[in-house]
């Protein structure tokens, strides 16, 4: 072979190599630009998610506090905190029962905590409780009204605020049939689980809406003294301020059922003296609402695993989970897989609920609860690699932290699908570099000879 030629065979091969290395070049650069753009653009909208549910959030309860606090100063709420205590105070005295009767109304009422009540608390707690716990200190005007508005009301459970009056005679119950109506309406409209009326003094529920167990039991010396609630009824009845608001957190409560309650409640003023109380019930699935856009998921940008979720400063949801509302076996199933222990699966399931039960023990949960807003790459809580837009959400009472969440799987897809674009672009680039290459030798080759 002589020399010239030896030289174009040269040639050519280092053209092959140099379009082979300059095609790498700019295909991996290209993927790895692409790729940081695509992440930039997933921290962006997720941040911008973040930041528009934040702002929906604190709307919310500035709503909720500013209806409780606009209700407490209402005439009509006025009028019926004084009617409904004159009407509870004189209410046994009034009907005068017999002690056959107060035996046999009585019964009627442990029957339908035995029956009703009881098997569907104890079913959502570790441990159960009995019909002493509620009896044994229980007042008769407690047993009385619970007979009349609970057990003896025809509605089913779920529906006891249908009765608008236990047409007993009593002026209790024409106050009750003059008032439920209009605050029924109210609780409707602005969907509340429950709106309560107290007396400032005793701490007595003498007005719920919806009729569960706390009705007519004193927060200052009934069975519920302990709970939530009664620490918010304390606070509004040792505030000064004719406009004090305040929210408590979730807890389990045991009136209703033993699943989560949130509260905010306000004083009730008559000409500048403080005569009680107006709570409200705060509705899980309106807040649930909110953080899952009304399990419209894909439209807020979060595809098929992308959720927004609240949680306490215990690290512990305060929303449910969209893949327990989605997919329940499925949640269970990975839940046992990454370890969690039985009782709380068992917890899950019992309430089908995440709040207060699923703990988020991540970087981004204990980054926002330290009161930090950022976007980062994060191992989720059910273990999968995701991508965490999280910021804290000003309650005024105290904080709860705001995450914005979606796999790394699902935001790198794009990414994957261009890398196989590469890649086949990459390998029809060479074979047709190559191709050139071998035809071109040959050309010359055969020239040369």
């Amino acid at each position: 072979m002589n020399k010239g030629l030896t030289l174009t065979i040269k040639s050519i091969a280092s053209f092959i190599a140099i379009s082979i290395v300059s095609i790498l070049i700019v295909g991996v650069g290209g993927f790895f630009s692409a790729k940081r753009s695509m992440q930039q653009a997933t921290f962006h909208a997720l941040a911008a998610i973040r930041e528009s549910k934040k702002q929906q959030i604190e709307t919310y309860f500035d709503q909720i506090r500013n209806q409780c606090q606009t209700f407490a100063q209402d005439l009509m709420i006025i009028d019926a905190m004084k009617d409904f205590k004159k009407g509870f105070d004189t209410i046994a005295q009034q009907l005068n029962y017999s002690p056959e009767q107060i035996a046999e109304y009585t019964q009627n009422l442990k029957t339908y905590y035995q029956k009703e009540y009881l098997p569907r608390l104890n079913a959502n707690i570790e441990t159960a409780e009995t019909i002493q716990d509620y009896f044994a200190q229980m007042p008769e005007v407690t047993k009385l009204l619970q007979y009349l508005y609970i057990s003896h009301n025809p509605n089913p459970v779920g529906q006891k605020e249908n009765l608008n009056t236990a047409k007993d005679g009593s002026d209790y119950s024409k106050v009750h049939e003059k008032y439920h109506p209009a605050i029924r309406e109210y609780l409707k409209k602005f969907k509340y689980y429950d709106i309560f009326l107290l007396d400032i003094q005793s701490g007595s529920i003498v007005y719920s809406c919806y009729k569960e167990v706390d009705f007519s039991t004193s927060l200052a010396t009934g069975p519920f003294k302990k709970t939530n609630i009664a620490s918010l009824f304390r606070d509004v009845q040792e505030a000064q301020k004719i406009d004090f608001v305040r929210l408590v957190d979730f807890k389990f409560y045991d009136p209703s059922y033993g699943k989560p309650a949130s509260f905010i409640g306000a004083p009730i003023y008559d000409q500048g003296k403080k005569i009680g109380v107006l709570i409200f019930q705060i509705p899980i699935d309106q807040i649930d609402k909110i953080t899952m856009n009304d399990r419209k998921w894909a439209e807020t940008g979060l595809g098929n695993t992308g959720e927004t979720y609240l949680i306490g400063s215990d690290y512990k949801m305060r929303t449910n989970s969209r893949f327990l509302v989605e997919n329940p076996d499925a949640y269970f199933t990975t839940l046992e897989k990454i370890g969690t222990p039985k009782n709380i699966i068992d917890k899950l399931r019992l309430l089908k609920s995440t709040i207060l039960v699923q703990e988020i023990n991540t970087t981004a949960s204990r980054e926002v609860v330290r009161g930090s807003t950022n976007t980062i790459f994060d191992e989720g809580y059910l273990n999968v690699p995701v991508i965490s837009a999280f910021t804290p959400a000003n309650l005024k009472d105290f904080n709860w932290g705001l995450l914005v969440e979606i796999n790394q799987s699902e935001t790198l897809q794009p990414i994957h699908s261009l890398l196989w674009s590469f890649l086949l672009w990459s390998l029809g680039a060479l074979i047709l570099v190559v191709l050139f290459g071998l035809l071109f030798s040959r050309y010359i080759t055969h020239s040369k000879s």
